[in-house]
């Protein structure tokens, strides 16, 4: 693995813990991230934009499923949640989401030595 990566993504993790306990006790479109919490979301998007210009291609996967799901969040903060276009853009969101973890867990199973597991 690329050690810049690494580097960056050790820096993610208070970010990735307040943006995970966001999504588990707000709605999608009351998450209010990048108002409410504009370091750690300055934080989110920057660790995306370098893993998207990284050479592996899991960790562009990751940067690219991270920037999308930053842009639906604060894209849904604003809209009403009885529309067409907010179904829509919270079917993406959680398409995003599983589409990350499925990622994630490509970048452990093939970081992390089965022993440790």
């Amino acid at each position: 693995m690329l050690e810049k990566e690494i580097e960056v993504l050790k820096a993610l993790g208070p970010s990735a813990r307040l943006f995970g306990q966001i999504q588990e006790w707000k709605r999608p479109g009351q998450h209010r991230f990048s108002t409410i919490f504009p370091e750690a979301h300055s934080q989110w998007i920057r660790t995306a934009a370098v893993f998207e210009r990284s050479k592996d291609p899991d960790f562009r996967a990751l940067g690219n499923h991270m920037r999308k799901i930053a842009e639906l969040s604060a894209e849904m903060d604003g809209m009403s949640e009885d529309t067409r276009q907010f179904r829509r853009k919270l079917r993406d969101y959680e398409r995003a989401l599983s589409r990350q973890q499925r990622v994630l867990r490509r970048l452990i199973e093939r970081t992390v030595p089965e022993d440790v597991v």
